[in-house]
């Protein structure tokens, strides 16, 4: 008897919670960089290239991946509020003014990883998974 009520609860949890089919999203930088965490508004502002530097004077040049577009579209739309497309406008508007660019665009989360980790301004996102010792977490999507 108790077992059909399970049934209704479980689709409600599924509904409220759609991230949770998604993979564990990190931010990683170079250990060398002198970020050791950073804030959900912080990473908003450094996507959208309206800072370059963290609040604590640390230099953060972002990039971006091209293999993954659950991914991003996850990411842009939990830490800026946007679709990737409307990232892509929004970085083509800055381009066009000469305000700014886009972040660097890599193959592959592999790449994101490896570019972090030789580039000591570097920040990008990847899923967890992918993490290696050469780079550091500095913030974990939620």
């Amino acid at each position: 008897m108790k077992i059909k009520y399970l049934y209704p609860f479980l689709v409600i949890v599924l509904l409220y919670y759609p991230s949770s089919g998604y993979a564990e999203i990190v931010v990683i930088s170079n250990p060398s960089s002198g970020i050791e965490s950073i804030s959900q508004e912080e990473l908003k502002e450094i996507y959208l290239r309206r800072k370059r530097k963290t609040i604590y004077g640390k230099w953060a040049n972002p990039v971006d991946m091209e293999d993954n577009i659950e991914i991003r579209d996850h990411f842009y739309s939990s830490i800026t509020g946007r679709t990737t497309r409307q990232m892509d406008r929004h970085w083509s508007a800055l381009l066009f003014a000469g305000e700014g660019s886009p972040p660097r665009m890599l193959p592959s989360q592999q790449a994101v990883v490896e570019y972090v980790a030789v580039t000591k301004d570097a920040i990008g996102f990847v899923e967890k998974s992918n993490v290696t010792g050469k780079v550091k977490i500095i913030f974990v999507l939620k």
